[in-house]
C-alpha cells in the first residue's frame, strides 16, 4: 500500500509538470509514456530477490564438493557448498563447517581444509536443518625428492625416509634400487630396520647441534680433555662418529666394561677406544658401534648430564 501511495504521488507531480510545460507540444505523448514507464519501474525492491540470502529454513538441501577427494599431509583443499530450496532453486545462506576427526584434518569457517595426518574424514556443511558431507582421504606427504638428495649425495644404493608421530606416518619417501641395475624400490617394499640406537643417537646429536650445545665439527679432544688420545683420533669430529668415519674399532672389548652405571661404562670405553689401534684412516667408512657410543658420550657431556 505504501508503495502505491508513493507511486501515485510521483505520478501526479509528474502530471502537473507535464501539464504546465509539455502537454501543449507535439511530442508530448511519447515523452509522457516513457517517463510513466520509468516511474512504474522505480518501485521498491522485490523481497524475493534471489540476490538476498535465503532464510536458513528455506534451504532444503546442501551439496558439498571439492576439486579432489585426496590430499597429502600439510596440504590444503578448498571445499564449497551448494544450497537449494525445496523447488530446486539455488539459494545462498550462512554455512557452518565441521569435520569428523580433527586429528586428521581441520576445516575453516570458509570451508578450507588443512590436512594433518593420514586417514579419512567427513567434512560436513550445515545450514539450518539441512546438511551435506564430503569424504576426504589424507595420505602421507611426499618425501622422495628430499630422500633422493641424501641418497645420491652419499652414493647409497637405496634409501627410505619417513616422518612418524603419534598419529602415524605423516610423510614418506624412497629412492634408489633394490640392487645394482635392478628394479627401483617402492614405498611398499619391506625394509630391514636394525641398530635403532644408532638412529636415535644421530637424532639426539642433531637436537644438541640445533640447541647450540655442540657442533658437528666438535672434536673428541675438545670434549674428552682428561684423556690421552692417540694422534689419529685428535681431530675426529661428532660428524665422523655418527657417519662411521672415525677409524675406531667396530666393537669395544668386553673387558673394558666393568661398571653397572651406563655413564661410567661410556667413560671406560672412551679410555680404551682412543688408545686402540685405528682400523681405517679417519674419513674412510668403517662400521663402528664404538663410534656411536663415543658420540653418545660427547652429547652427554655437552648437555652436562
Amino acid at each position: 500500500m505504501t508503495d502505491r501511495r508513493q507511486m501515485s504521488t510521483s505520478f501526479f507531480r509528474f502530471r502537473a509538470m507535464t501539464d504546465r510545460r509539455f502537454l501543449k507540444g507535439k511530442n508530448s505523448a511519447p515523452f509522457f509514456l516513457a517517463l510513466l514507464v520509468l516511474i512504474g519501474c522505480g518501485g521498491s525492491s522485490d523481497p524475493a530477490d534471489p540476490g538476498n540470502p535465503a532464510p536458513s529454513g528455506s534451504v532444503a538441501s546442501v551439496t558439498v564438493s571439492a576439486p579432489a577427494s585426496t590430499v597429502a599431509v600439510f596440504g590444503q583443499l578448498a571445499l564449497s557448498a551448494t544450497l537449494k530450496d525445496a523447488s530446486g532453486n539455488t539459494v545462498t545462506g550462512s554455512v557452518s563447517w565441521s569435520v569428523s576427526d580433527a586429528s586428521v584434518a581441520t576445516v575453516s569457517s570458509s570451508g578450507s581444509l588443512t590436512a594433518k595426518s593420514p586417514g579419512s574424514v567427513q567434512i560436513t556443511a550445515t545450514v539450518g536443518s539441512a546438511s551435506g558431507s564430503f569424504s576426504v582421504t589424507v595420505t602421507a606427504a611426499e618425501l622422495t625428492d628430499i630422500v633422493e638428495q641424501f641418497r645420491s649425495a652419499h652414493n647409497l644404493p637405496a634409501m627410505a625416509g619417513a616422518i612418524v608421530t603419534t598419529d602415524g606416518v605423516i610423510a614418506l619417501g624412497v629412492s634408489g634400487n633394490r640392487r645394482s641395475g635392478g628394479p627401483a624400490v617402492t614405498v611398499n617394499d619391506q625394509w630391514h630396520i636394525g641398530s635403532n640406537l644408532k638412529a636415535i643417537t644421530g637424532y639426539l646429536a642433531g637436537v644438541a647441534v640445533d640447541a647450540g650445545v655442540i657442533d658437528w665439527t666438535t672434536t673428541v679432544s675438545e670434549v674428552f680433555t682428561e684423556l690421552n688420545i692417540r694422534s689419529e683420533y685428535q681431530n675426529v669430529t661428532l660428524r665422523d662418529l655418527v657417519s662411521n668415519q672415525s677409524g675406531l674399532p667396530r666393537n669395544p672389548s668386553g673387558a673394558t666394561v666393568t661398571s653397572n652405571d651406563p655413564q661410567q661404562q661410556r667413560n671406560t670405553v672412551a679410555q680404551w677406544a682412543f688408545q686402540a689401534n685405528p682400523v681405517v684412516q679417519r674419513g674412510r667408512y668403517s662400521y663402528s658401534n664404538t663410534g656411536f657410543a663415543m658420540a653418545g658420550a660427547m652429547i652427554e657431556r655437552a648437555w652436562n648430564t
